[in-house]
């Protein structure tokens, strides 16, 4: 997925190989690639990337199959996982999808 993780203004792209996030920043001729978190191995839904927060820099958000949501949030070098919620999971959701909540409050 892309977003722009360290907030320098360039699209970067991050992935997850074994359950660990590495982040490959553009440097504008190419990318350099690191390691920037681990998540464990449950099975994630609706893994997207925003900014969900305004700080300007790009977070993974996505949830749990029992509703609950988790931020990986970019510090600009890793990501921080927290617990941001939880969503009815009597209920199937469908077309999740996520964007900069932030400015639009």
């Amino acid at each position: 997925m892309s977003g722009d993780f360290n907030s320098d203004g360039r699209a970067d792209s991050a992935g997850r190989l074994n359950n660990r996030w590495y982040v490959a920043s553009s440097t504008g001729s190419s990318f350099q690639t690191t390691y920037w978190g681990l998540w464990g191995s449950a099975t994630w839904n609706a893994v997207q990337a925003g900014d969900f927060d305004g700080d300007g820099r790009s977070h993974i958000a996505a949830r749990l199959n029992n509703g609950g949501w988790f931020m990986a949030r970019s510090d600009g070098n890793k990501f921080d996982t927290d617990y941001w919620g939880r969503w009815d999971d009597s209920l199937t959701w469908v077309d999740v999808l996520v964007d900069d909540f932030f400015a639009a409050l």
